[in-house]
């Protein structure tokens, strides 16, 4: 194709929209202006090969045809007088085998911005008509000039400004370096970047609008909703999981941090209520709200008390119905009254089966020193405990490194089937059963092994001092009108013995030469039995052996402090064994030996032992 052809739009290409054109054919075909040659244009497009392509594909449709201008004929010498003008009519071929609803060829289009305004399209053929006849008449004047070499009318005026060409859209203006740059005309380049920025920022503007138009009626909708209607429905449903009597006080509706409902002043067991919860928070599944059944991921309940009549009738309870689905159930602030006490401060969780059966209850004391796990069966609970630095609220006040322990609990009664304890560098292991139907009971049997003497007697409330590794096995019974009150009403029997220790305040070898306050006597190992009861604690047949000192006698320890017994001290010569038999008395903060003492005032060297046997029975199992 010669590069200095050029083209101009025919009928149907002045009447084609170039909106709907690709971009590639829009470029080209807005260049197209009678004025630009082939050369021209491939120099704006960047390609000359495209723009042959291009120019021949919209030749082919009939939407551009060249123009032909008489040229100088230097063979002949002669010079035509008036420029002829023709044009070849291209037919109008499909460009996809297919013709349009109205017989003009289709192209091959893409979505573009919207149409101009109404006032620009009514405008747009005169203004087209008009230019299209003065272009004919500077074309034909160029054509008349080439021959005559006479100059273009107006021509000197527009040699001293840039070379300007005016096309249907805007003008193209030659370059210092002779380049032909298209600018389009400024209100069609006001108007479709305008479009642009619209087509841009629209669709994200309108989104957010209508989202937060969304977000702002929800809520209002949530906000207002009448609530209390459902309050009924609520206690319903409700009382089929409890087994039991519901009440509900108020209802309302929270958004922070997730929506949830809120059910306040809730009481289970009719007049007589034993479950209070100040307050549940129900986080319900959107989605579900809209289906039959309800499906609620958590259920948070505040200030829960339960009494001692309530640990029997929970155990029964279920956390879902055919209608509402529950999948977790937390538990803040929990307060169990049990034989008068109160057991406050836990927090915990509720596992649930796929059912909605109650699997187990977890609690965990502030401090998470105690966890307690609750499995119920039938009216009753299987207990699992476990503990790190543990110190129980009661008294003596203990301190347990760990501890396990596994039983039962029903209403009224606390089985604790095997205790492990470690404290004061030692194992506690046993069993325990405690009751407070009708009073407050509790029976235990315990074995001591390896714990430190010194820092056990000290931990007990205990004046008397002495070290050692101490191993005891004993027998615990109480009764009392309260659970408070069983620490107070404590019996104890059973043996002790502690090896190589130190008995603190008795000095046995230089009291057989005189009265003797404080000091100490090192041993091998110490021996005994121990009856223990509200009043006082016995120590009998004691043995202690320390080389060639040996010593046998009783203790009697007051509640008050105050000592008194007796002691046989033998202390072994080359020839023969000296014998003398101490009085104790003085306090256990610090005790008086004094030998020689009568008969008369003379104590039984052992002592019967007393504890009542109805208090140590076990119950079954």
């Amino acid at each position: 194709m010669d590069e200095k052809t050029i083209f101009v739009k025919t009928e149907s290409g002045r009447q084609v929209s170039v909106r709907s054109m690709k971009r590639k054919l829009r470029d080209v075909f807005v260049m197209v202006d009678g004025g630009m040659k082939l050369v021209e244009i491939s120099k704006q497009i960047g390609d000359r090969d495209a723009t042959e392509a291009v120019l021949r594909k919209l030749e082919k449709a009939g939407l551009i045809e060249k123009l032909v201008v008489p040229t100088q004929h230097a063979e002949a010498g002669e010079h035509e007088d008036v420029p002829v003008l023709t044009k070849t009519v291209a037919s109008p071929v499909q460009v996809h085998e297919e013709m349009g609803p109205t017989g003009s060829p289709m192209l091959e289009y893409e979505s573009m911005p919207p149409s101009p305004p109404p006032a620009f399209l009514a405008a747009a053929p005169a203004v087209g008509a008009r230019r299209r006849r003065i272009k004919t008449l500077f074309a034909q004047a160029r054509a008349l000039a080439a021959v005559t070499k006479q100059p273009v009318p107006g021509s000197e005026r527009r040699a001293s400004r840039p070379r300007t060409r005016m096309t249907s859209i805007g003008t193209r203006k030659k370059t210092e370096d002779g380049v032909m740059a298209y600018q389009p005309a400024p209100s069609r380049r006001v108007f479709l970047e305008q479009v642009e920025r619209e087509r841009r920022s629209g669709w994200p503007t309108l989104t957010l609008s209508a989202l937060a138009g969304s977000v702002v009626l929800l809520t209002l909708v949530l906000l207002l909703y009448p609530y209390g209607h459902h309050v009924s429905d609520i206690e319903r449903n409700a009382s089929v999981m409890m087994q039991d009597r519901v009440k509900i006080g108020d209802i309302g509706l929270d958004l922070l941090p997730t929506p949830h409902i809120v059910l306040r002043d809730i009481e289970v067991g009719g007049d007589a209520p034993y479950l209070r919860i100040a307050e549940a928070r129900a986080t319900p599944e959107l989605l579900s709200l809209l289906r039959e059944k309800k499906v609620f991921r958590e259920l948070s309940l505040d200030k829960v008390a339960v009494s001692e009549a309530g640990i029997g009738r929970l155990a029964r309870a279920v956390a879902g119905t055919p209608s509402v689905d529950i999948r977790r159930i937390a538990l803040n602030d929990l307060a169990l009254s049990i034989g008068g006490e109160l057991l406050e401060g836990f927090d915990g969780e509720v596992d649930l089966t796929a059912m909605g059966a109650v699997e187990a209850i977890d609690l965990r004391n502030a401090g998470e020193t105690l966890k307690v796990r609750l499995q119920p069966q039938d009216e009753t609970y299987r207990v699992t405990a476990t503990g790190n630095d543990w110190r129980p609220s009661f008294k003596p006040d203990m301190k347990f490194e760990w501890l396990e322990a596994e039983g039962d609990l029903r209403s009224g009664n606390l089985d604790l089937h095997r205790i492990d304890m470690r404290a004061y560098g030692g194992l506690l292991t046993g069993k325990a059963a405690l009751s407070w139907a009708g009073g407050a009971m509790l029976a235990g049997d315990i074995e001591l092994k390896h714990e430190n003497a010194s820092e056990l007697l000290a931990a007990i409330g205990s004046d008397l001092i002495a070290e050692g590794d101490l191993n005891a096995h004993l027998k615990l019974a109480a009764k009392a009108d309260t659970l408070a009150g069983l620490v107070a009403a404590v019996y104890a029997n059973g043996d002790f013995k502690v090896d190589r220790g130190t008995a603190k305040g008795f000095n046995l070898a230089e009291a057989t030469h005189g009265p003797v306050w404080g000091g100490e006597t090192k041993f091998k190992q110490l021996s005994g039995s121990v009856v223990c009861d509200p009043d006082a604690c016995r120590l009998g047949d004691l043995r202690l052996t320390s080389g060639l000192l040996t010593a046998a006698g009783n203790l009697v320890v007051a509640r008050a402090g105050s000592l008194s017994g007796a002691m046989q001290v033998d202390l072994k010569g080359s020839v023969t064994t000296l014998g003398t038999r101490l009085a104790i008395g003085g306090s256990a903060k610090n005790p008086l030996l004094t030998p020689g003492m009568t008969q008369k005032q003379a104590m039984p060297l052992s002592m019967p032992t007393f504890l009542p046997t109805a208090l140590i029975e076990f119950p079954a199992g």
